[in-house]
């Protein structure tokens, strides 16, 4: 009975239109994988430890270890282009 409300009938058609326009679109997705990520304080050739200014703040500096970066995709054969998509919306 709510869809009977015409402001929810509308949201739910343009919805929908979304819906039915990213079905019909290439999808990327990225993704970064830190499960297994470790950190690893920076040094210089010497040893020394490396540090930055932040501010008034002096900060150690540290490197990401094992990070894994993907993309997924999903292609569509015959897809819009992102200006066909961007007008349906």
């Amino acid at each position: 009975m709510l869809w009977k409300v015409p402001e929810l009938r509308q949201a739910r058609r343009r919805c929908c239109r979304r819906f039915a326009a990213m079905s019909r679109t290439n999808i990327f997705r990225p993704g970064i994988d830190v499960t297994q990520a470790v950190l690893v304080l920076s040094s210089h050739g010497e040893g020394r430890r490396k540090t930055e200014m932040v501010g008034s703040w002096k900060a150690k500096v540290y490197d990401m270890h094992n990070v894994v970066v993907s993309v997924k995709s999903r292609r569509v054969p015959g897809a819009m282009t992102d200006e066909e998509f961007f007008s349906c919306l």
